[in-house]
């Protein structure tokens, strides 16, 4: 006999929510389910969602029961629906909240598939003044990644990642059986805390859902996660002093996800409003915490080994009864009054002419304390190597492949010399197939891969910039009587740009073989097309019809180049960066072209674009500024729409390379240790991993700098970075098999 559906009970909280309740329960009412029930309770509301609720009520009374009671907060309304619940399990949904239709039958599933007692899932956030939906996997991978349909017991190290699980109720499934006896305390927010740790105390086993199937709307006015009163101290206190007196005899890891809690409450004091006092008042609340936890020190110090020696101590005496208030006392004169160092370099920053003497030394301090570091980190299952010891190698950019075919494309240096004179080998594994000397260090000559059996490259004949078909076993060549910059998939054609003019406006992306002072009119410079077919090209965008496209006041006096023309996988569309420079200022725009039509789409137009990747035919990734004015990684479709992604690694700006459309590799500039960052970015479930970090010296700055420029494989799951780690300008190629091998 088959199993049952379980019967599930939503709760609904009610209070002040007459603008979303409509929604949220249009939402319950539609859900693809058949044995569940929504227990709306008002918690003495004296605003308009009553009425809103009858209707719903009487419209729907199979699956809607309300229930008015006296205001007692959030704590006491889920106290209130476990009393009432006769089912097996609970969801609460907040009324300004809502559920994908498949929500209930899907995370039933999961349980049921499972045998775990309690399902937690990802989460929609959704912000309420653009309506912008990001995902959010809902745990914290600096402790672990949690796996979809996996299934978690307790006792097991994966396990301890559930402690770092987002404590919001939203896309939980809790086991009422276990909650008949938890107490929560009344009239205090954030108890959804005490919801979850409770629970996970309690139960043996755990599964996870990676689909988000609830939306979280997280910026209305009076949410509690946007305004961040003093009165919110005193509940977050309140909360963790219940979470720790109700759960009894917990796991180390426990009572270490509770002391971070400590911490991060701490932290918070001086954001909230407030005097000086009134923050010295929260303070003296929040060290209430720190007994609880006097009799687990032994538990909490293997976790504190990865914090610095400082840190460490500090925790250390935080936990010493003899040494805690002392301690905490010495913190909060910090926090108030600033350390003694703090105060110095706030002095230091307030004179223009110490200011200089800072900047000057951070500089130059910042590499000698790399020095003493190590120069390379990289994730255990990824495999490396350098593809030519010898002299100086590098590809250049992120757009293209460099290993294709089983070989390896790259340009080759005989000295150790940044010098942009000089004259470059073209590569092709340990074969010298052809030089030139119309490069630099961040394109190099725009080497690319035409087919198994020949690449292309610009060079200068002395006279002009041209472009060469390279024959990789016999040398012949044909020439083209233009430079390439994008080389169409489909071989027909090639889009380029006037490199003087990069030279001039852009040094490291353009060519010094030719004066590059005096250049063409904005009429006759521009995008151009060579037809490979016929070696024939024409000026196929000029800046002036491009300036001319839904102009703006700061391009009437500017000076106008294009940059970064990709062009779709399709062969059909092509972008480019249309920039201007104003006084100094740079402005920036991302455009589409229809290369048939020659029809112009803009994508952003926030001023600040970056760096572009096509993901498909249809969509765009890359480093822009959003219509929110914030500066990040978004997709792009072929409208404009765009789409946030957002992970607290991804803080930088970097260049994006897509694998099989799954996963994107980017990088990052060198931070304070000079090392850039390398991330993979799991499309699928949304995770960031770190690859590695690669040192980057003092010598290679500006035009001459290293940037890591990553290169998927063409056909294969590895990938390429040009870096200086080593002391001299290396291509390195990245197997990512092992990394990956359970995900595809």
């Amino acid at each position: 006999m088959e199993k049952r559906n379980i019967r599930i009970s939503v709760i609904v909280p009610t209070y002040n929510v007459e603008k979303y309740i409509g929604k949220c329960l249009d939402s319950l009412v539609e859900q693809d389910y058949d044995n569940y029930e929504v227990l709306v309770i008002n918690d003495g509301s004296p605003f308009g969602e009553q009425a809103i609720i009858d209707e719903y009520q009487k419209k729907y009374p199979q699956i809607i029961k309300s229930y008015i009671k006296e205001n007692g907060g959030y704590g006491s309304v889920l106290e209130m629906g476990i009393a009432l619940s006769q089912s097996d399990y609970m969801l609460v949904c907040d009324p300004d909240d809502y559920l994908d239709k498949k929500a209930l039958k899907t995370l039933a599933q999961y349980q049921k598939d499972s045998g775990a007692e309690l399902v937690v899932g990802a989460k929609n956030l959704v912000y309420s003044d653009n309506e912008e939906v990001k995902y959010d996997k809902s745990f914290n991978e600096d402790f672990g990644y949690l796996k979809d349909k996996k299934l978690y017991l307790k006792g097991d190290k994966d396990f301890e990642t559930l402690y770092f699980m987002e404590p919001s109720p939203h896309a939980k499934l809790y086991p009422l059986n276990l909650l008949k006896d938890l107490k929560f305390p009344h009239k205090v927010a954030y108890t959804d805390n005490l919801l979850y740790f409770y629970t996970l105390s309690k139960v043996q086993s755990v599964t996870y859902c990676s689909e988000a199937l609830s939306y979280y709307l997280i910026n209305r006015e009076g949410n509690t996660r946007t305004d961040l009163k003093p009165t919110v101290i005193d509940a977050w206190v309140e909360v963790f002093k219940n979470i720790l007196e109700q759960v009894k005899n917990g796991e180390a890891i426990f009572y270490y996800r509770m002391f971070e809690g400590f911490y991060a409450i701490f932290y918070k004091v001086e954001d909230i409003k407030g005097d000086k006092e009134i923050k010295k008042a929260k303070y003296a609340l929040v060290y209430g915490l720190i007994p609880y936890f006097f009799n687990y020190a032994a538990l909490l110090i293997p976790y504190l080994e990865k914090d610095n020696a400082k840190i460490k101590e500090q925790k250390l005496n935080l936990l010493n009864p003899k040494k805690s208030k002392k301690t905490y006392d010495y913190m909060v004169k910090a926090k108030l009054e600033g350390t003694l160092k703090g105060r110095i370099k706030k002095s230091i920053m307030e004179n223009k002419y110490l200011h200089k003497v800072y900047d000057f030394y951070h500089y130059f301090a910042k590499y000698i304390y790399a020095q003493r570091r190590s120069k390379i980190d990289l994730h255990n299952d990824v495999q490396m190597q350098c593809i030519n010891e010898n002299g100086t190698n590098f590809f250049g950019y992120y757009d293209k492949p460099c290993y294709a075919y089983g070989h390896f494309l790259y340009h080759h240096l005989d000295s150790s010399s940044l010098s942009l004179d000089q004259e470059v080998k073209i590569m092709v594994d340990d074969k010298e197939v052809s030089k030139t000397t119309a490069w630099n260090f961040q394109q190099g000559s725009m080497a690319t891969w035409f087919d198994e059996r020949h690449i292309m490259h610009n060079f200068f004949d002395g006279e002009q910039y041209r472009s060469k078909l390279v024959d990789i076993e016999t040398l012949e060549t044909k020439i083209y009587s233009f430079p390439i910059y994008s080389l169409s998939k489909d071989k027909r054609f090639a889009l380029s740009l006037n490199f003087s003019r990069l030279a001039k406006l852009r040094p490291d992306y353009g060519y010094i073989n030719l004066p590059y002072q005096n250049l063409p009119d904005d009429d006759n410079d521009g995008i151009y097309y060579l037809d490979l077919a016929n070696d024939q090209v024409d000026l196929y965008l000029s800046l002036k019809t491009i300036k001319s496209f839904m102009p703006k006041e700061s391009m009437i006096k500017a000076v106008h180049k294009v940059n970064h023309i990709d062009i779709s996988p399709d062969s059909d569309k092509a972008i480019f960066l249309h920039r201007w420079f104003l006084n100094k200022v740079k402005y920036t725009r991302l455009i589409l072209v229809e290369i048939a039509t020659k029809k112009m789409t803009v994508l952003a137009d926030n001023d600040m674009v970056s760096h572009m990747a096509w993901v498909n035919n249809e969509l765009l990734f890359g480093y822009l500024r959003g219509d929110n004015g914030k500066d990040g990684y978004f997709y792009v479709d072929l409208n404009g729409h765009k789409q946030m992604f957002e992970h607290p690694l991804l803080i930088d700006d970097g260049h994006p390379t897509i694998i099989n459309e799954r996963f994107i590799v980017t990088d990052t500039y060198p931070d304070y240790t000079c090392k850039s960052k390398l991330y993979l970015i799991d499309r699928q479930d949304k995770s960031v991993s770190t690859l590695g970090a690669f040192y980057s010296g003092m010598r290679y700055r500006g035009v001459r700098r290293d940037d890591l420029h990553p290169r998927c494989d063409l056909n294969n799951m590895g990938l390429t970075i040009d870096s200086v780690f080593s002391g001299k300008r290396e291509v390195y190629h990245l197997d990512l098999d092992k990394l990956l091998k359970d995900k595809v």
